[in-house]
């Protein structure tokens, strides 16, 4: 059984998701273009792996209690080591993290969560039509993401890391993304 956060814990979490994405806006705006990529790639882990305490999945898409939430990266994204090193150790909702990358056609069937970087902009709809009907938690940075049914596409504005959620396609994958994410973002499709 998932135990949720109460909502003063949520609100905390809340409230840590602002402050990091803060604190990574400054530093982001300090740093120089060589070392930007790499800060950039640093935020989005972080960003990723805070969204995993905000979205429900549902009981049975997990083999047992303590299986661990998968987080899956298409293999042309740095993203994929500096996640792994983020969520090392960590535990969402009760279950140990741990990150994936694949070769950015189809994500390995255990992933719970997949992210899809700007590189494979092409192969956004053929990655997302299988995910379409299971309840894996879809990121992306591809302007077409929302509309290819992606549930969460990050863009970069002003040096700044923000989000659109598109909720109809959560929900439709029987996910559900709780008030205070919603709250964060820079719009929501409902």
């Amino acid at each position: 059984m998932i135990q949720l956060p109460t909502k003063q814990q949520a609100k905390r979490q809340a409230g840590l998701v602002v402050a990091l994405l803060a604190w990574f806006s400054f530093v982001l705006g300090a740093a120089t273009s060589a070392a930007l990529q790499d800060i950039e790639h640093q935020v989005k882990a972080a960003v990723v792996y805070n969204f995993t305490k905000f979205v429900v999945w549902p009981d049975e898409v997990f083999p047992s209690d303590g299986a661990p939430l998968t987080m899956c990266v298409t293999r042309s994204s740095s993203l994929a080591t500096i996640l792994s090193k983020v969520v090392a150790g960590r535990k969402v909702q009760g279950r140990p993290l741990e990150a994936l990358s694949f070769d950015g056609s189809e994500p390995p069937a255990a992933c719970n969560l997949v992210f899809i970087d700007a590189s494979q902009d092409a192969q956004v709809a053929q990655i997302l039509d299988p995910l379409s009907s299971k309840a894996v938690l879809t990121v992306g940075e591809s302007s077409a993401f929302a509309a290819d049914g992606g549930m969460i596409r990050l863009v970069t504005q002003a040096g700044k890391i923000r989000f659109d959620i598109n909720a109809a396609s959560a929900r439709r994958a029987g996910l559900r993304i709780r008030s205070q994410l919603l709250g964060l973002a820079r719009s929501v499709e409902k």
